[in-house]
């Protein structure tokens, strides 16, 4: 794994150093004009992130890799981060099942009235999912963010 690490710390240190050279508007524009479609301001925000593996795309990710100058090989980069990607998944996978598992046969008491409570995986902070008591229906519809809707609701009987 710090092999891996090793690749993108590095492809996301030469991109930086473009970005501190030229600025984000130049990077973006140069990126563009050598061919990577997904060359935005957004992006390169998320590539420079140390929580971004790589681009969706495999030709963006090469575009960016010859424009950064990075000179290891591009394919070893590109399957390091396929490599830590699909690591990652992984793992939130199974943080979610368990967590899912966890909260399963929460009775509402465990809320004590709270309207808000964050369960814990286990004591060493694997993750946390917060369970909140709704006590009556809105008539309004909010917008709220995708991540709060990828559970639903379970309702629970007080007696």
């Amino acid at each position: 794994a710090k092999k891996l690490r090793g690749y993108q710390k590095k492809w996301k240190s030469n991109l930086q150093d473009k970005v501190d050279e030229l600025g984000k508007d130049n990077v973006v524009k140069k990126l563009k004009d050598s061919g990577c479609k997904a060359a935005s301001l957004q992006n390169l925000n998320n590539w420079l992130s140390p929580e971004t593996m790589r681009t969706r795309d495999e030709r963006d990710f090469y575009k960016i890799l010859e424009f950064s100058e990075t000179v290891e090989d591009h394919k070893t980069i590109w399957n390091a981060m396929r490599k830590i990607n699909a690591a990652h998944n992984k793992a939130g996978v199974e943080l979610m099942k368990r967590l899912k598992n966890k909260i399963e046969f929460l009775d509402s008491s465990y809320l004590n009235n709270e309207t808000k409570k964050d369960i814990m995986l286990s004591d060493d902070s694997l993750g946390t999912v917060s369970a909140y008591l709704i006590e009556e229906k809105l008539n309004e519809n909010y917008t709220v963010p995708r991540s709060w809707t990828t559970w639903g609701v379970k309702e629970m009987d007080d007696g």
